[in-house]
């Protein structure tokens, strides 16, 4: 559920971006999501970034790997995997926050 909430969101902001000229003054209203700070007593709570970044990443490189292996489309399957040539190594290691999110921009 939290998920489809976040994809929500994610149209909703892109489509506002689009049309407000790169601003969407609603951003500030998203759910905040607790920093990765060892230090805050938030730490061990699964809303701290860290986690539920790690959880869309490895939920979208899964996704990836499902659609190029259904391969119901070969010309989709093709633009996705070069993509995912490019761009994929990003879903391994260290790769910061937002990984799942620069993909698919």
């Amino acid at each position: 559920q939290l998920f489809g909430k976040e994809n929500e969101e994610l149209w909703r902001s892109f489509f506002e971006k689009v049309r407000e000229n790169g601003l969407d003054a609603q951003a500030t209203l998203q759910f905040p999501v607790f920093q990765h700070d060892f230090t805050d007593s938030n730490c061990g709570s699964n809303y701290r970034g860290g986690n539920y970044d790690l959880l869309k990443r490895m939920a979208t490189r899964r996704a990836i790997q499902e659609v190029l292996a259904a391969k119901e489309n070969q010309v989709e399957c093709e633009f996705l995997d070069r993509v995912y040539t490019v761009y994929g190594a990003d879903f391994e290691g260290d790769a910061g926050y937002g990984v799942d999110q620069k993909f698919l921009e």
